[in-house]
């Protein structure tokens, strides 16, 4: 099992205060120590690590994602340095896949959409919904709401020679709106290509039914966050608008279907990506910052070790082969090739990552999972032709 992707921090600051952001809001403060900015000769040293590892393991394809903080706010020149290298290095250029994680909450300057263009970044950039319920949540560092600023670099952007860069929108939804809405609100974006993520800030030391007057057991018999999902579900599958791409649904469904196809939310045999940190630092994935501090903290730096190195680390080997994690109380759900144990985020705790308990989402997921399955499979089934 080889590493595929990861995840690069090229700045630890950034120009929104997100009031869920797990680098600067939740438990760990590990982005105090790091660099503002990746140093040029950093992100150089990675990449000569990259082409290794790459050649090493036989790879033809390798992701990487440009991260944050806010990573359009890296200085220009480092980026042209970046692309250079990957251009110049024929092991790099035949193999890497390049993504680029936004807020757009500033226009990028043409000089660095140039660069995205020119060497095929895609873009994604996070909104949570409609202005009202994304501006209590994505506001500056001032407090004031980012929905109209991201609104308007967006169709700048869209309507430009860059349209093509932009591949879709991260969104947290936020529950305070009704599926409907939200669901309105994705028929009237320019782009039609949302991932609607599972909020990361619920863990064993914050779960789903604290502090909604809901004991667990009533929580399991009604979750809020499975019946929101479910409802949503029914707004994008009854419209029927292939334009319209939910990827957390279209990939469940494929998944029925018979999919093998690994997304970190789902399935989660396996975990096969590694973050680095403005400062080198190689780090388990963002999951593992959620409940405590400095939980994706590792002995290793991109500067003094090889990305093959990580194979003998037992925190990388475990999330390599996540399936052997799975918890034994999930072996007899009807959902486990689905889930897998669940969000591993909601594995998280005050205690640390626990690879194998479920995840403190699993009465959602497995509402939301039995809807899907409940709408789609009788759609599956053929008539016999009594004709014949």
């Amino acid at each position: 099992m080889s590493f595929e992707s990861c995840i690069v921090k090229l700045t630890s600051y950034c120009n929104l205060n997100c009031t869920y952001c797990y680098m600067f809001n939740l438990e760990d403060n590990s982005y105090e120590e790091n660099h503002k900015n990746m140093p040029e000769e950093t992100a150089s040293m990675l990449l000569q690590r990259l082409a290794e590892y790459i050649e090493q393991e036989g790879l033809t394809q390798f992701d990487i994602t440009l991260h944050g903080g806010e990573p359009t706010l890296w200085p220009l020149k480092r980026f042209e340095s970046f692309f250079h290298n990957i251009k110049n290095n024929p092991i790099l250029y035949k193999a890497i896949t390049l993504g680029l994680q936004s807020n757009l909450y500033k226009l990028p300057s043409t000089q660095l959409l140039d660069l995205l263009l020119e060497n095929n970044v895609s873009l994604s950039l996070s909104l949570d919904g409609p202005k009202k319920v994304n501006d209590i949540f994505r506001v500056t560092p001032s407090g004031k709401g980012s929905y109209e600023s991201i609104s308007h670099n967006l169709s700048f952007i869209l309507d430009s020679k860059y349209c093509s860069l932009v591949k879709g929108i991260l969104s947290v939804p936020q529950t305070d709106t009704t599926p409907q809405d939200y669901f309105q609100w994705v028929k009237s974006l320019p782009i039609k290509n949302v991932d609607v993520l599972f909020p990361i800030h619920y863990h064993y030391g914050y779960k789903p039914w604290d502090n909604i007057g809901k004991s667990e057991q009533e929580y399991a018999c009604s979750p809020n966050l499975g019946i929101w999902y479910a409802q949503l579900f029914d707004c994008w599958w009854f419209h029927n608008d292939p334009s319209i791409n939910i990827r957390l649904f279209n990939h469940v469904i494929s998944l029925m279907l018979g999919s093998h196809h690994h997304v970190d939310a789902l399935v989660n045999d396996t975990l096969n990506m590694f973050v680095v940190s403005s400062s080198g630092n190689i780090e388990y994935p963002d999951y593992y910052r959620v409940a405590k501090n400095r939980n994706a903290e590792t002995p290793y730096n991109i500067v003094d070790h090889s990305i093959k190195r990580l194979h003998s680390d037992s925190g990388f080997q475990n999330l390599l082969n996540l399936h052997r994690f799975t918890p034994k109380e999930c072996n007899s759900c009807d959902h486990q090739t689905l889930c897998g144990g669940g969000f591993l985020a909601g594995r998280n705790g005050p205690d640390g990552m626990v690879l194998n308990r479920r995840s403190v989402l699993c009465y959602d997921e497995m509402y939301l999972f039995q809807h899907i399955k409940k709408r789609v499979l009788p759609t599956l089934e053929v008539t016999p032709n009594r004709t014949a």
